[in-house]
């Protein structure tokens, strides 16, 4: 599908389907998260599935699972930037405090999904 009528330019899915979420405008690798939001966490925004190119996927094994939330335990959770142990790549709703609204971005349809390229 030619870049300028694909859903997903930045994704392979010659048959247009779409991931399980949702997909908010402005974003090419169809990941869930905007350009800006991934520009702000670290993640490459138009790189589907790969290493650190899925924020939620905090571990790089493409699924979403207990194993990445864990990345969000104290003392992380709760950690306020840009002091320690605050990181960014953690901050899933770019907003300087990683907190319930972070883990609220992994819950499903997120949660258990797989990412392939």
């Amino acid at each position: 599908m030619p870049d300028a009528s694909d859903n997903c330019p930045a994704w392979p899915n010659p048959g247009q389907a779409l991931p399980p979420w949702p997909i908010p405008a402005n974003d090419p690798d169809c990941d869930a998260w905007t350009t800006a939001d991934e520009n702000a966490i670290g993640t490459d925004p138009n790189l589907a599935c790969s290493t650190d190119s899925w924020p939620p996927d905090f571990n790089n094994d493409q699924t979403v699972n207990i194993f990445d939330v864990l990345y969000l335990a104290p003392p992380v959770f709760f950690s306020i930037g840009p002091d320690p142990p605050y990181q960014v790549r953690y901050d899933l709703n770019p907003d300087g405090v990683i907190n319930v609204f972070d883990v609220n971005r992994i819950a499903p349809p997120m949660f258990f999904a797989t990412c392939t390229p």
